[in-house]
């Protein structure tokens, strides 16, 4: 039986199972869709299957059951060559690791995906435009190595953003940052989703990071256990604690 993915969704998962072994279900069985256009903030407690779901949402690992669909491609249908190409051309990523290249500058690690894209024209000037979008355009020179966790972060943010991506998948994006630097990144997250369309799906475990998202989704076990429309990062950090003490079987 194969899904229907609706129009308005950018990303969509279908009956999504993710098993490790016998006994780990990091997924179990969601169905969910991400509206195109929207930002997420995925939450939950640890080993609730906030990473996994967004691995696998991107084809970064295969589903066990169920399918997974970006802009209306099934992704658990593509071979390798296939997704990569579906990730260069239409998705970014920013990871906890950062993940940049250690012998390019900030500049050329930022300009890497237009490059491997072959794109030629305002390569340079576009990559300085993404750079200081994130408040280091004078740092574009320096190698990763010159830079402190919270910059590097902030060139692996401006990498993802570079392309214009028409989904960006973002692991803990602001967990290296300082307050001040978080929201503006936040900030900037949400403007590329209001102002550009393109749709953000962000796990995190800060309540005010996810107080600038549309929509906050909570998984617990595997599966989604509540969503907030609009949420308040108090409401978020109560929502968090129920959840918590529910999933330690602990009642409140």
């Amino acid at each position: 039986m194969k899904s229907n993915q609706p129009s308005e969704d950018a990303v969509q998962l279908w009956r999504a199972t993710r098993t490790y072994g016998r006994r780990v279900t990091a997924l179990d069985d969601v169905t969910l869709g991400f509206r195109a256009g929207s930002f997420t903030a995925v939450m939950g407690p640890s080993g609730s299957g906030k990473s996994t779901l967004l691995q696998c949402a991107a084809g970064l690992d295969r589903l066990t059951k169920g399918q997974a669909f970006v802009g209306g491609v099934d992704v658990t249908r593509l071979r390798e060559k296939q997704l990569t190409r579906l990730r260069r051309e239409r998705l970014g990523f920013v990871f906890q690791a950062f993940n940049l290249l250690p012998a390019l500058t900030a500049k050329q690690n930022v300009a890497l995906p237009l490059r491997l894209a072959g794109e030629r024209s305002d390569v340079r000037a576009r990559a300085r435009a993404a750079l200081a979008a994130v408040g280091l355009a004078d740092r574009s020179g320096h190698l990763p190595g010159q830079l402190s966790g919270g910059q590097q972060q902030r060139v692996a943010i401006a990498r993802a953003l570079v392309t214009r991506p028409e989904v960006v998948f973002a692991d803990e994006p602001t967990g290296a940052l300082d307050t001040n630097t978080a929201r503006d990144i936040l900030s900037l997250l949400r403007s590329v989703s209001q102002d550009h369309g393109q749709t953000i799906i962000m796990v995190t475990h800060d309540p005010v990071a996810a107080s600038y998202a549309d929509r906050a989704l909570f998984l617990a076990n595997g599966r989604v256990r509540d969503e907030l429309l609009a949420p308040a990062a108090a409401e978020v950090a109560a929502r968090m604690t129920d959840i918590e003490l529910e999933t330690a079987g602990v009642g409140r």
